[in-house]
């Protein structure tokens, strides 16, 4: 449905904030959502969060074919 669609910019923002995470520093969802809220003012946060959720948890795999590994503590980071 287009209301659960991201807007253009915000899932290509997740995938440049978790690619320039690392292992030794991962990237969270709470800084992700931060970093979004701070580059998209006009978007709700919420709203984000969720997206932010579903593109770490296999969206960004199954659309984009990128790995994204996790630490079990929250931190977030793409596989090289």
């Amino acid at each position: 449905p287009e209301r659960f669609r991201p807007k253009p910019g915000v899932v290509a923002k997740i995938v440049e904030i978790v690619g320039a995470a690392t292992k030794k520093r991962p990237a969270t969802i709470a800084g992700i959502v931060a970093a979004l809220a701070k580059a998209f003012p006009d978007r709700d946060p919420e709203k984000m969060k969720r997206t932010v959720t579903s593109q770490l948890h296999g969206a960004m795999k199954a659309e984009k074919g990128i790995d994204v590994s996790r630490d079990g503590a929250g931190g977030y980071w793409i596989s090289k």
